[in-house]
């Protein structure tokens, strides 16, 4: 039920994105020849995802009875035009220059400024995928600032969106500075960057604003928040995971990307705590080296395996979904089938491999 909710959410999204980024076209045409191309990308990079987020948008208003109308789609693709601005940016601080199994935004720009004859290259991919991501961001609000609904949903509505956005801000902020000290980050402060970068955003807000413009309650609102924190931090923890154990073709990026940037995820904070005085002065020459080996990545992933570091994220992720789950299941008022959905869901994030 779940794979055929999402493929289906994934289509009617799909089918109402080029719509709404025709409706912009003359517009973004008549300021240069970018505006154009830059439409059309953004609707080929959007569409190749999964649209998660979107049809989250979806099964929060189908809860509560909201039947998929141009304010739902609508949503969902603001959703999904938010998460694009926020990958496209988030790749060229990680310098990843490969997304969803094709080259990131900025890394297209560069071989098209190579191709076209352009110089400083490597500046100008980087620049153009920063302007790329901030048009994202506002088409989305601009979509979001049109909906035919109520005054007060729509003013809740853009006031969860934009302080979710904020908040997501503020923590990549932290996520980006703890990879540049050597200081090391506590499990706590990691976490709230999982809570506010990951969590309340991938879930908690696409599920949210699905159930405001289905009417629901506030308290409903409120569990909906909560459940999303608890999948988000899961959904962040399994994300770590993933990047250390697939392979890049299963990802759609490099594997290890995350010991490369030195990111300061879990695994690695548990294992730094639990290594030997020998292991840590190895560890220390393999987190944040550019140059990262396939030995490398090898021996960071034997550790974890030794200090017993998988098994204790494990069971923290399975209490996280437990409590996730009895929130689900106590949900009333709602539409049984698509709490099936989620809870479909619920399970899906927690054993996902890609």
């Amino acid at each position: 039920m779940l794979n055929s909710y999402l493929v289906n959410a994934k289509l009617v999204i799909s089918q109402r994105f080029p719509h709404l980024l025709h409706e912009r076209h003359e517009y973004l045409q008549s300021v240069n020849h970018w505006g154009l191309d830059l439409a059309e990308s953004l609707n080929e990079f959007s569409c190749r995802g999964k649209m998660i987020r979107g049809a989250l948008v979806l099964l929060g208003a189908g809860l509560y009875e909201r039947p998929q109308d141009e304010a739902i789609l609508d949503t969902a693709a603001a959703m999904e035009l938010l998460q694009s601005f926020l990958l496209i940016h988030d790749d060229i601080m990680d310098e990843d220059l490969q997304r969803r199994g094709a080259p990131s935004v900025h890394a297209r720009y560069v071989a098209q400024g190579v191709a076209d004859g352009y110089q400083h290259t490597e500046h100008l991919g980087l620049s153009l995928g920063i302007c790329a991501g901030d048009v994202s961001a506002f088409l989305a609000m601009d979509i979001l600032s049109r909906l035919d609904c109520e005054d007060k949903s729509l003013r809740t509505l853009l006031s969860m969106v934009t302080q979710e956005i904020i908040s997501v801000g503020v923590a990549q902020m932290n996520d980006v500075s703890f990879g540049f000290h050597p200081a090391e980050v506590l499990p706590h402060d990691i976490r709230e960057v999982y809570r506010y970068k990951t969590g309340r955003y991938t879930f908690s807000l696409p599920l949210s604003l699905g159930a405001v413009l289905a009417g629901a309650d506030e308290g409903a609102i409120a569990r909906l928040h909560e459940i999303g924190e608890y999948m988000g931090i899961v959904f962040q923890i399994k994300d770590d995971e993933i990047g250390l154990y697939e392979s890049g073709d299963d990802i759609g990026k490099a594997p290890g990307s995350d010991v490369r940037e030195n990111k300061k995820t879990l695994y690695r904070a548990y294992l730094v705590e639990a290594a030997s005085a020998d292991e840590r002065v190895r560890l220390s020459g393999i987190f944040g080296n550019r140059q990262l080996t396939q030995d490398d990545l090898a021996y960071v992933q034997s550790r974890i395996e030794a200090h017993g570091i998988r098994e204790r994220l494990d069971t923290e992720m399975d209490k996280l979904t437990d409590q996730a789950r009895r929130l689900i299941e106590s949900l009333d008022g709602v539409d049984v089938e698509l709490r099936g959905v989620l809870l479909e869901l619920l399970a899906y994030n927690r054993a996902r491999r890609r």
